[in-house]
């Protein structure tokens, strides 16, 4: 998803410095200090949540938690 993304790079930018304050530039963790990347991955997922309603540890085909297929995409 993050690689996709990154195919939009005004967009992602922008979405980069609105979000967490800088941009994740394709090595991110070697200039991340401390809990960045923590608390990086945790505003991420609940981002997504919020947006998706869903977990995105989720795989959204198939829905590994419940083990059911999803017919809802």
């Amino acid at each position: 998803m993050w690689h996709s993304y990154m195919q939009e790079p005004l967009n992602y930018v922008a979405d980069c410095v609105r979000i967490i304050g800088y941009v994740i530039y394709h090595s991110p963790w070697s200039i991340n200090k401390d809990d960045t990347k923590n608390k990086t991955c945790i505003q991420a997922n609940k981002l997504w949540k919020d947006e998706f309603k869903v977990d995105l540890m989720i795989d959204h085909l198939f829905n590994t938690i419940d083990d059911k297929f999803d017919n809802n995409f």
